[in-house]
């Protein structure tokens, strides 16, 4: 399977793999060095997709549907190579956190965030946690400005209301 998607020792995509042991990210990796415009909504997504906690997937607003069709179809491309291979367990992806974490973008407020989505404070700071950290990890290794700009939304304010 890895070869097939060519992640070889020292590429960015390995080293991604190897430094989050993160299958879930294969689809928005591959997608990630696709060449079309990408926006701020595809890099959450990403992060989202590499979440280990997952949520139910809310209905996703009509503007996004495009960057998740995207994913949807790198998903199916990816698991039609993975049964070729003879992989038992398929590669999916999951955006539950992607609407919530959207909204926490837009609006900056936790408290409406948890009302509007009905979330509990540790959940959200957990998966916001996580997020960070992830983020942070595709910085270090991508250098976009827009994993920085995810890792730092969760950095501050949350890393703030847990210590009150």
């Amino acid at each position: 399977n890895q070869k097939i998607l060519n992640f070889k020792d020292k590429n960015k995509k390995s080293i991604v793999l190897t430094e989050t042991y993160r299958d879930n990210l294969i689809v928005g990796l591959e997608l990630l060095e696709n060449d079309f415009k990408k926006d701020m909504n595809f890099y959450l997504m990403l992060i989202c997709s590499g979440l280990s906690t997952t949520r139910q997937v809310l209905s996703l607003n009509d503007i996004y549907m495009d960057t998740y069709v995207k994913f949807q179809i790198m998903e199916e491309k990816i698991n039609k190579m993975e049964s070729f291979a003879g992989v038992k367990k398929t590669t999916s992806i999951e955006i539950g956190w992607f609407s919530i974490f959207n909204e926490y973008l837009h609006s900056e407020d936790i408290e409406s965030v948890l009302t509007k989505f009905n979330i509990s404070i540790g959940d959200f700071i957990r998966a916001g946690k996580e997020a960070a950290e992830l983020s942070t990890k595709l910085f270090n290794i991508y250098k976009l400005k827009e994993f920085k700009i995810i890792s730092d939304m969760f950095s501050n304010e949350l890393i703030q209301k847990t210590m009150r």
